[in-house]
């Protein structure tokens, strides 16, 4: 049985400073959240003061533009 995957892939590159800085921070945590779901929030609070009119509930999944 295959199931379907639920997020969509995307590859980006970051600045090595940030990297270590969000290792670093999550090796500090006891109970730390996976890196999509750390960049997936920051991302979400970015779009949501950003690009506030936005509605996503009117796109269709896995459209990009």
């Amino acid at each position: 049985m295959t199931m379907a995957r639920l997020k969509e892939r995307l590859n980006v590159a970051i600045d090595p400073v940030l990297d270590r800085w969000l290792s670093t921070w999550l090796e500090s945590l006891e109970f730390p959240p996976s890196r999509t779901k750390v960049i997936e929030a920051a991302l979400r609070r970015f779009l949501e003061a950003e690009a506030p009119a936005f509605d996503p509930a009117k796109t269709k999944r896995g459209s990009r533009g």
